[in-house]
């Protein structure tokens, strides 16, 4: 992202309080694998961490998350 990155981001998200005004469910896809950032997220409220490149059980456990156990994922 040009001005800030993904963690500039969900700071500032919460910083707001937009978390709270709008709540949301928050899934981070990144291709880094770096201890620190996995440390950093995991101290963030996110609810799912998926690394890259994106695979068919990741999308299927994202449709879970975002619309229930019960949701189809049709490909």
């Amino acid at each position: 992202m040009p001005v800030m990155d993904g963690f500039d981001f969900l700071e500032y998200y919460q910083q707001k309080g937009y978390h709270h005004k709008y709540p949301t469910i928050t899934g981070v896809l990144t291709t880094s694998s770096d201890p620190r950032d996995i440390r950093q997220l995991q101290q963030i409220s996110i609810a799912l961490y998926i690394p890259k490149p994106l695979i068919l059980d990741d999308l299927k456990r994202l449709t879970e998350l975002f619309h229930g156990r019960n949701a189809r994922l049709e490909i």
